[in-house]
């Protein structure tokens, strides 16, 4: 028996085979690298750990007075070739101290601040430590930092207070002089200048402003404001000068009461942040504390003409004459 074929019949077959090899040989092969699609690369890295970092704080330590700000330079110093932004908070400060960082984040090489601000009367005198942390990536318990902040008075010159029988505005607060039974006495009032009103002899200011419970009698001296407002030295006509507590925070007494009665006065100067009270009786100078009314010091005579009072480094009293006084404040 013979067979034939056709060659169309062989040509296709041919064509059938070679097609399935080729199909084959693909699913043999990688793909080329010039068609193959690159996957981005994962970098892992380890986590942070408390030693790779240091806080460092610029000085090391500092002074600040009442009522003042300081400022300290904070960056970030790495121990490794890594560096990650890092996170710092207070953890620990007293109430009475206002502790701000910017910014809460610092990048690497980055300076930020930390600034300390202790409230007048209130905050401890002497050294208080603040507690900070720090946390970068991966750290399940964060870096602790300690700095040492000391706190004084104010320092800088005594002003003197100058008394007047007139009305007046010492910043948010107003002193207003009115006549009761023919003695001539003043109150004093929290002023509300958002509300229009003015300190004036137009307008008596409303009871429920009024800082002192009853009004003080004044002789023809009349009364003044320290520079900070906080306070007010009134004369009255018996001879007696009463400081009286206008918002004074960590005094004594609650505001509008007497923070130190006083008689024979000649002169009456006040520190900077009017905690200091420094006083004039025929030759002798006495300073007071303003916010216990106690004695600070022993009394120094005075020689020669007195020419100028300064408190140095919060502690450090000085009244220039011919023969100075110098002081001790603890």
């Amino acid at each position: 028996m013979r067979f034939y074929i056709h060659k169309r019949h062989l040509s296709n077959a041919c064509l059938f085979l070679c097609l399935m090899s080729f199909i084959c040989f693909l699913g043999s092969c990688t793909t080329p690298k010039f068609l193959q699609k690159k996957e981005p690369s994962v970098q892992r890295h380890d986590p942070v750990k408390a030693r790779d970092f240091a806080l460092e704080l610029t000085p090391t330590s500092a002074k600040v007075g009442w009522n003042e700000t300081v400022d300290i330079e904070t960056c970030i110093s790495w121990e490794t070739e890594r560096s990650y932004p890092v996170r710092i908070s207070v953890a620990d400060c007293p109430s009475w101290l206002t502790v701000t960082l910017q910014p809460a984040i610092l990048e690497p090489d980055q300076i930020g601040k930390l600034s300390i601000s202790p409230m007048i009367g209130e905050a401890q005198l002497g050294p208080t430590e603040i507690l900070l942390q720090a946390s970068a990536y991966g750290m399940k318990q964060p870096r602790e930092f300690r700095f040492t902040v000391d706190i004084t008075r104010q320092s800088g010159s005594f002003a003197q207070v100058l008394l007047a029988p007139v009305n007046q505005q010492c910043r948010s607060f107003c002193a207003q002089i009115f006549t009761s039974g023919n003695q001539p006495v003043v109150n004093f009032y929290n002023l509300l200048p958002d509300l229009g009103q003015e300190c004036d002899d137009k307008k008596i200011l409303p009871m429920s402003q009024r800082v002192n419970g009853r009004p003080y009698p004044i002789s023809d001296e009349g009364f003044g404001f320290g520079r900070t407002c906080r306070v007010a030295l009134v004369a009255s006509p018996s001879g007696e000068y009463n400081l009286v507590n206008i918002a004074l925070p960590g005094a004594s007494v609650p505001p509008g009461n007497v923070l130190l009665q006083l008689r024979n006065v000649r002169d009456f100067w006040l520190s900077p942040d009017n905690t200091i009270a420094l006083v004039l009786s025929s030759n002798s100078l006495k300073p007071y504390d303003v916010l216990t009314g106690q004695l600070l010091g022993e009394t120094c005579h005075i020689v020669g003409q007195l020419t100028h009072i300064t408190l140095e480094d919060g502690i450090n009293l000085t009244a220039q004459a011919d023969y100075p006084c110098r002081w001790t404040i603890e």
